[in-house]
């Protein structure tokens, strides 16, 4: 008898210690001490970030006024003539949807030029006589995609982008040549940009990085003149220097 008491009771008391501690796990009220997250489980748990920045680096425009004739290969940043590069300058905010994706909002400035003189005589672009300039200012909302790190601890990323764009231009000829006088004035257009970049993260929440996009337009009067032979473009290549800004809800351990 006193053998099934003891067992009745040890089950009594088992039973008490099951539903106190279900019912302590399940009240929010009740203070509970968490394991330690590992970075990584840090870093995707609190992986809403805003930044702001500014770019600087160069502008350079594909047309008919530019371009390498002596490289075979001649394709966007392979077809430079660095003779012709101009500067771009730029602001822009960051917010970082998740762990790989965000939307990068930009104000973009840069001058695109081209001449004959900068051209062999038995170039294209030197029997045209031909040259200008043109100040692009650009407004672009870029979706951006992030890559794994290879690191987890180690505050480097990579990510590629494309988006939409609007631009302001007004080129303006200098010796016309051949070319047929100027006839449309400044006028708006519309542009994809893609491209690629990077950042380092400081631990005082600055950034450091760089990137370089395409602009793929649809026009042919970048340049003040169109040939026809298809649409002009242009690309910048910068550094860019930005503070991440958090909110205490959402601070990122990392970056602390």
């Amino acid at each position: 008898m006193r053998k099934a008491l003891l067992f009745f009771l040890c089950m009594m008391m088992g039973g008490a210690f099951m539903a106190v501690r279900a019912q302590t796990e399940g009240d929010p009220t009740i203070q509970t001490v968490r394991q330690p997250l590992s970075l990584r489980d840090q870093h995707r748990q609190n992986n809403r970030e805003f930044e702001v920045g500014f770019r600087l680096g160069n502008s350079y425009g594909l047309h008919d006024i530019s371009g390498d004739p002596t490289r075979s290969f001649r394709l966007f940043i392979w077809d430079t003539n660095w003779a012709i590069v101009n500067m771009h300058y730029g602001v822009f905010g960051r917010f970082r949807i998740n762990d790989r994706l965000g939307l990068n909002l930009g104000l973009n400035y840069g001058k695109i030029s081209g001449s004959y003189v900068f051209y062999e005589p038995s170039t294209p672009q030197y029997s045209l006589g031909y040259s200008f300039q043109n100040h692009l200012l650009e407004l672009a909302l870029c979706q951006e995609v992030f890559l794994p790190r290879m690191i987890d601890q180690l505050a480097f990323d990579t990510y590629g982008y494309i988006g939409a764009a609007v631009y302001y231009h007004d080129p303006v000829p200098g010796s016309q040549g051949v070319v047929p006088r100027l006839e449309n004035g400044p006028e708006f257009g519309f542009a994809i940009p893609m491209g690629v970049g990077f950042f380092y993260t400081f631990p005082w929440h600055l950034r450091m990085g760089g990137s370089i996009g395409w602009r793929k337009t649809f026009t042919d009067f970048l340049d003040g003149y169109q040939s026809g032979r298809g649409m002009d473009s242009y690309f910048f290549m910068s550094m860019n220097v930005s503070y991440l800004i958090q909110s205490q809800k959402n601070r990122h351990f990392l970056y602390d």
